[in-house]
């Protein structure tokens, strides 16, 4: 995490308090006002997060100003109030007492010997001339703000809100975790794009669970490989495509050493489990569906390998094709014996 600011002593603290025990839907979702008061939150707090840009019920990700002191981000289950491996804390355990938006336009924590951490870098614009917002984003990133409150006196300022700090700066890095999804829901991959913001995308042969919310996860487009004599018979159907700067760490079912790559390429082909397989100079993890954790970065090195429907072959859609038949020699009587599976779109 980023270093913060750490300021002489307070004293005389003249802030009003807000409650010391409270839940808010959105983290210091708040546009000054050219009259207000500091936005103090003592401990404990939980802020919570939003589902998308413009709905904002309760998500999975919360900052939680713990009774220890501690201000830490958490991923946390969708429903009840389990919480998964904390992903960034300003590291303060023993310490905190308060979490401020101060008037002057900082993001602060007060420490109980009443010396300051201050969290927004370099030198704050007037809140005469802007108004601030600050938030726990729906991809479980604190972002601050500023917006000029007319434009012929901010003529430098675009008339929109403007980031001036953010952390963790790249949550598609900093969330790992061993249970849940990540960032992105199962078998997706997390991504900034050319706005530097967090976004989701499908591997090939993958859709979205629900396209007006790409943070919900992908599915397989194709029909699963058979787990007929352990997957081997259907193996020649399939292939494993490599996905550049591309990884789903974590929660493989299996681990090799050493292996080579082609020896990798094949265990996963006649393993009907195995949906990715990981590369790494000579050791291999297979991992199977759902994949979580998935990010897209320059600085991933791992070779990830994820199998589909060989190009030459045509495997049966799930949405489309209302029957499959598959076929299989059984050695002992030497004659066919006809499975049917039905698919049905519901």
């Amino acid at each position: 995490m980023k270093t913060p600011h750490r300021s002489h002593p307070l004293v005389n603290l003249p802030w009003d308090f807000i409650t010391s025990q409270t839940t808010a839907s959105s983290f210091l979702q708040f546009v000054s006002r050219k009259y207000h008061k500091e936005l103090w939150f003592g401990l404990p707090i939980t802020l919570s997060s939003h589902r998308t840009e413009t709905d904002y019920s309760k998500v999975q990700f919360e900052l939680r100003l713990q009774d220890n002191g501690d201000s830490v981000l958490y991923l946390v289950a969708l429903t009840g109030e389990f919480t998964y491996t904390p992903y960034w804390s300003i590291e303060t355990e023993g310490l905190g007492s308060h979490l401020v938006f101060s008037e002057s336009g900082y993001i602060y924590l007060i420490e109980t010997n009443k010396t300051s951490i201050r969290l927004t870098p370099g030198d704050a614009v007037s809140i005469q001339d802007f108004y601030h917002r600050a938030i726990l984003d729906f991809d479980g990133v604190i972002r601050q703000y500023v917006y000029p409150r007319t434009h012929k006196s901010n003529a430098s300022w675009a008339q929109e809100w403007s980031l001036v700090w953010d952390e963790p700066p790249n949550a598609c890095l900093a969330v790992r975790t061993t249970l849940g999804s990540g960032t992105c829901r199962f078998n997706s991959y997390c991504i900034l794009d050319e706005e530097q913001r967090t976004s989701c995308r499908c591997p090939d042969g993958y859709s979205y669970l629900d396209p007006s919310n790409t943070f919900g996860g992908c599915k397989q487009d194709f029909v699963l490989q058979s787990c007929e004599l352990g997957g081997s018979v259907e193996a020649p159907q399939f292939e494993l495509k490599e996905m550049r700067n591309i990884d789903w760490p974590l929660n493989g079912y299996e681990e090799y050493f050493p292996i080579n790559e082609d020896q990798c390429r094949q265990e996963c082909l006649v393993d009907c489990f195995c949906a990715v397989a990981i590369f790494n100079y000579d050791r291999r993890w297979k991992k199977k569906m759902p994949v979580s954790n998935g990010k897209m970065d320059y600085s991933v090195s791992r070779k990830t390998l994820i199998k589909g429907p060989r190009a030459n072959f045509s495997l049966p859609n799930c949405s489309s094709y209302k029957l499959l038949q598959r076929e299989r020699l059984d050695g002992s009587d030497s004659h066919w014996i006809s499975a049917i599976w039905r698919i049905w779109d519901s």
